[in-house]
């Protein structure tokens, strides 16, 4: 398939990232992406604006980004596959186009979302230094929330230095709600409706500390290097300490499956000093205020005060306002019931002794 001499995509790719915000168009929408503003990602949805030629550092990314996977595998010793186009199950504009899945490497976290770049020297030294800039932190952020994912890793490589790093950042809840409002925000009230957004994006006091949280948990800051003997013991003492804790993960994981496999079946077994509890529970029932929000309930006082005010007849007054008595809104219509989970639990017992 031929490709866009304008973009380094094809054009059923351009059209694409027409239908929705994607990854890499969060940081613009949040404000906070140094080369491409909102205003300026508004006309590129809208078709009023070319995309950007490709320079080096795209075309870069675009033949090294195999070498960069390879090295990612081989390093980590995490298996990828490849991830099409994700879309959020309930909010449609919010896309993802991922450069793959990381398979089970992390078995309390599940599976998680890869992104390879391969920066020139220079970005490639900043960040080494001081960590991941704040646009790739909401980048990542927003392709955890489009496919639920609880972690992803992002995967540095410059070739002028033969150079792999990468950086684990796991769901931030607090920056994914704040991506939400200002991605349907700018979608259904500047894209849908065809009104270009403020040249500056409003932010909240509230979504300044957010992204400056998520900076700082994601390695901000100027890089100190140390090597005195008490640093390098503690960060030998930290290094095998994890190292022991990934295969507990491993192996426990691995005897919890052996278990159930030995069980058949729900329900509760107990022998060889171990007592263990399998069993399905219901989904939890969480509020939906956006869906309260939209139904625009009303306030039944409220409404009595205006048919108070605007109804002549007396007669008339009385029968509606005691109508209103049972026009209460059902907020049990606004539940949502989440999907049914399995609970695994075993205690150790003393053998031979029951309850």
């Amino acid at each position: 398939m031929a490709t866009s001499v304008t973009s380094g995509l094809t054009k059923e790719q351009i059209e694409a990232r027409k239908l929705g915000i994607g990854g890499s168009d969060a940081a613009s929408v949040l404000g906070c992406n140094p080369y491409r503003s909102a205003r300026e990602l508004y006309e590129l949805k809208l078709g009023l604006r070319e995309p950007d030629p490709p320079n080096a550092q795209m075309k870069r990314g675009i033949y090294l980004e195999a070498v960069a996977r390879r090295l990612y595998t081989e390093l980590t010793g995490r298996k990828t596959q490849r991830l099409a186009q994700v879309v959020h199950r309930s909010y449609p504009f919010m896309l993802c186009n991922v450069d793959g899945r990381i398979l089970k490497s992390r078995p309390r976290l599940g599976p998680g979302v890869l992104e390879l770049k391969c920066p020139a020297i220079w970005t490639f030294a900043k960040v080494k230094r001081e960590g991941l800039p704040l646009h790739y932190i909401v980048q990542m952020q927003h392709n955890l929330a489009v496919t639920g994912y609880q972690w992803g890793s992002f995967a540095l490589f410059n070739a002028d230095a033969w150079e792999l790093i990468h950086f684990d950042v796991e769901r931030d809840l607090d920056l994914i709600d704040a991506l939400y409002v200002k991605e349907e925000q700018f979608w259904h009230q500047h894209v849908e409706k065809r009104i270009p957004p403020p040249e500056t994006p409003n932010t909240t006091p509230e979504l300044v500390a957010q992204l400056a949280k998520a900076e700082q948990a994601a390695g901000g800051g100027e890089l100190i290097v140390r090597s005195d003997v008490e640093w390098c013991e503690a960060a030998r003492m930290y290094l095998e300490a994890k190292e022991l804790g990934e295969t507990s993960e491993n192996l426990l994981a691995s005897a919890k499956e052996k278990l159930q496999g030995l069980m058949g079946q729900k329900g509760a077994v107990e022998g060889g000093g171990l007592r263990v509890y399998w069993s399905e529970q219901d989904g939890r029932v969480t509020f939906d205020r956006k869906a309260l929000e939209g139904s625009a309930p009303l306030d039944r006082l409220a409404v009595a005060a205006a048919i108070n005010q605007r109804v002549m007849s007396d007669d008339t007054k009385v029968a509606i306002l005691s109508d209103l008595v049972h026009c209460g809104v059902n907020l049990k219509t606004f539940e949502k019931q989440g999907k049914a989970f399995e609970v695994f639990k075993a205690y150790q017992v003393k053998v031979g002794v029951g309850d």
